[in-house]
This record gives structure tokens, sequence and C-alpha cells, in this order.
């Protein structure tokens, strides 16, 4: 488990100026309904639901959170916190009208087969909102990312700062309705069905 106190700290830059909240803001409340998110890490999409349009949230995370954050910072009534592997989720198909997943994708070990689970649990016509972060654009960058991810995978909880997801999201099989780009490419966000 990644120590919460210090990657809020890290993530903070990027929360601020790269514009992840701003992504948050804009998608996070489109979900409605019965609500799955996968992958709640440190809370950070919390104080972005609308929560007069969520009847019910499911936080699903693949390690127990021994420090009670999902009811410490979710409102309180309409959430269950469920130990759940993204790969391999617990629950009947058609279950969910939202799936919200934000850097999550990055650490799955098989991103194609997360996805795919997502889309089974998700409603025929239901929304998939995602904030990941990806293989950067320019060669530099993206040369860079490449390099980089065998050592920050180690020290990052799994996360490799190379992977494309949009195109795994499109081969998963969803159709993109409302994108974000942030950061030059480096951050992509959207709904899908």
């Amino acid at each position: 488990m990644i120590n919460t106190h210090f990657y809020n700290i890290f993530m903070m830059p990027l929360e601020k100026f790269a514009g992840l909240d701003r992504c948050r803001k804009a998608l996070i409340p489109l979900a409605s309904g019965n609500v799955l998110e996968a992958g709640p890490g440190t809370g950070a999409n919390a104080r972005y639901y609308n929560w007069d349009a969520v009847s019910s949230l499911v936080l699903a995370a693949p390690e127990a959170d021994t420090q009670g954050l999902p009811e410490k910072i979710y409102r309180k009534g309409c959430v269950k916190y469920v130990e759940a592997d993204v790969q391999e989720l617990p629950f009947d198909s058609n279950t969910f009208d939202t799936v919200v997943a934000t850097l999550l994708f990055c650490s799955v070990p098989d991103p194609d087969k997360g996805l795919s689970e997502l889309r089974r649990v998700l409603k025929p016509g239901g929304k998939y909102i995602f904030l990941e972060h990806v293989k950067p654009a320019k060669s530099a960058a993206a040369n860079f990312a490449s390099l980089a991810t065998p050592c920050w995978k180690r020290i990052a909880g799994g996360c490799h700062l190379d992977r494309d997801t949009g195109a795994s999201i499109i081969k998963a099989g969803f159709k993109v309705i409302t994108p974000c780009l942030y950061s030059k490419g480096v951050f992509i966000g959207g709904a899908a069905q």
C-alpha cells in the first residue's frame, strides 16, 4: 500500500498545475445511480461526486484499507468498501450505472483484463469515467518515460509511465463521449460508454 500522506504531497502539484483537479471537477459529477469506483486510492475523487445523483457507491481495491480511508472522506450511508482486484471483480454483469477509475491502469498488471471487467459490470448504456496518465506524445518525453519505467514501477507501486491507456480503453470496446486532455497529452480523461 502506498503511504497516503506522501502520495498526496507528491500529487498536489499535478492536481493543481497539470489540471487533474479540473478534469476531476468536470467528470466525476457525471457519475450517477449505482456507482463502482475501482481503485479509490487516497480518495481524491470524493469531493467531486454529485451525491444527489449517486444512489450507492462501491469502492473496490485489491488490498484492505487499514486506515479506514473511504469511511473517513466519502459520504457515509451510501458507500461500501469491497476488497477486490479490478482484473477479477466479484460483481454480476450489468450491475453498475457508472464505473469510475482514475490513475489506476498505469499499475494494473493486465490492463486489458481490468478494462474488460469494468465493461462487464457496467450496464448497457452506462458511463465509464476515467482519468489516466499515458505515454507522452513527444518522442523525447516518450523515450524518457520508457527508460524510467523499470525503476519507477519498483518505487511507485507498479506504475508504468509508458502505457497507452487511451488505446486500451478503445480496444476494450468503449466509445469516448466526453474527452479531457491535460498537460500536453500526458494525462487523458473522459466519459465513455
